[in-house]
């Protein structure tokens, strides 16, 4: 069967890709691979929007997680680099963001996958 993206997908702002996504997708962390954390970017008004002609593809940051967060980054104190905590099963983890780090992921290879 082949996946399809509805206007009722199940993706929103801020949710994180799961590990299987991520290997099937292949993403990676360019500096530490094993620890690539994915997080969807794109406003929840386009990810609704079911016309893959008109808007085709899910924006993300690849990120990492992080065995320790740095307080320079935290709140959006610097520009390019966020720290941020999340909850990773159940426990509070941190997640390195850099603004440059942006890929697009097209919504038909997404559908297969849940956050």
């Amino acid at each position: 069967m082949t996946a399809t993206w509805t206007r009722d997908t199940p993706w929103r702002q801020g949710h994180l890709f799961t590990a299987e996504a991520i290997k099937a997708l292949g993403l990676s962390h360019p500096d530490t691979p094993d620890s690539t954390c994915v997080v969807v970017i794109g406003h929840d008004c386009d990810l609704a929007n079911d016309s893959l002609q008109a808007e085709p593809n899910v924006e993300v940051i690849i990120g990492r997680h992080l065995p320790e967060g740095n307080g320079n980054y935290f709140w959006a104190k610097a520009p390019r680099p966020l720290h941020i905590e999340v909850l990773q099963d159940g426990t509070a983890a941190i997640v390195e963001l850099v603004a440059t780090a942006k890929a697009l992921i097209p919504k038909l290879a997404l559908a297969a996958f849940l956050p």
